[in-house]
């Protein structure tokens, strides 16, 4: 079997994954609401303007848990059991049915063009098969559903994204890690097997009686020479960028040649150099990063002490307010 790299497009701004994406020239954030249905929500970082991008009427109830951009910049979202794509006109098309999964969320697409996998659609959720437990999906264009990638000994494979130079990157049980998608003779279903290996143990994993304090990487954004991760918990959050590793951890052909040392070593090298860029953000949701003439943008939806609302970091000093989180 061999591995196929997963390529992303050379963009000042690279596709995202999550409920929330820059635009190419990072000067607008495209968003799923909190609560609301039957629309997006598309904030300006300039003015802090918020509108409001409609869905036609039969998505009126329904929510979405899943938002990327595509290759051309348009918005493609998950709403009830299908994904769909917002043209910059403000049309909305179905795309294809989720499949036969419940609760997909975590959009997001390999956009470089003249590779294997341009286009494809990746995906999170939990089977409705009997007796089967892949959580993590793909789609080629042209395909009218998703079909499962397998996923060895790692649980709850969330948030992708793609270096500039197409290295994929993926959470996966609350950390971050690095990998690929072996896609050639797989058995007819299956559109791969995911191969990888963690590469920072960032996630702050604690218990008490309460269940509180604990947060683990709920969104990660690749953007020049670094990984972006907004780490989530309840009620709380913070936003920390580790270095891209110079090299790969994983086994390009799936050999399982790791050793102790190679993990200790490339963890390491990741947390020595990880910045804590913002503390706390309270509630973390709707997070990207992306990077404009080699200045970090970072956008979430928080909460501080005016409560709720959208925020920018921009790269030093503490985050500004955007704007307040719209009303429901």
């Amino acid at each position: 079997m061999k591995i196929t790299a997963l390529l992303a497009a050379v963009l000042t701004c690279s596709a995202v994954a999550g409920d929330s994406f820059f635009s190419a020239d990072g000067s607008t954030v495209t968003f799923a609401p909190l609560h609301e249905t039957g629309h997006l929500l598309r904030v300006t970082v300039a003015s802090g303007e918020v509108s409001k991008l409609p869905l036609p009427p039969v998505l009126k109830d329904a929510s979405v848990p899943g938002l990327a951009r595509g290759g051309l910049g348009e918005a493609l979202f998950i709403a009830g059991p299908a994904v769909w794509v917002m043209k910059d006109d403000g049309t909305v098309k179905k795309v294809c049915d989720t499949g036969t999964m419940e609760s997909p969320e975590d959009l997001f697409v390999a956009v470089k063009s003249g590779t294997p996998v341009t286009d494809w659609m990746f995906l999170s959720g939990v089977s409705k098969v009997e007796g089967s437990t892949p959580d993590f999906y793909a789609r080629k264009p042209g395909q009218k559903s998703f079909g499962g990638v397998f996923c060895r000994r790692i649980q709850n494979v969330r948030s992708g994204c793609f270096s500039d130079d197409g290295r994929l990157f993926f959470t996966g049980n609350g950390d971050v890690w690095e990998g690929g998608i072996q896609t050639e003779d797989e058995p007819d279903g299956r559109m791969g097997v995911l191969v990888g290996a963690r590469i920072a143990p960032v996630a702050l994993l604690t218990t008490d009686e309460g269940n509180s304090g604990s947060v683990w990487v709920g969104g990660l954004n690749a953007a020049g020479k670094w990984l972006y991760a907004g780490l989530t918990g309840r009620h709380e959050g913070s936003i920390v960028r580790l270095p891209i590793p110079a090299k790969t951890l994983y086994s390009e052909m799936g050999d399982e040649k790791y050793t102790l040392r190679s993990h200790l070593d490339t963890m390491r090298a990741a947390l020595e150099k990880t910045e804590i860029l913002v503390a706390e953000t309270g509630g973390l949701t709707a997070f990207c990063a992306c990077e404009v003439n080699g200045e970090a943008r970072v956008f979430y939806r928080g909460e501080d002490d005016e409560g709720r609302g959208l925020f920018l970091w921009n790269g030093s000093g503490a985050p500004r307010r955007l704007a307040n989180e719209p009303a429901e």
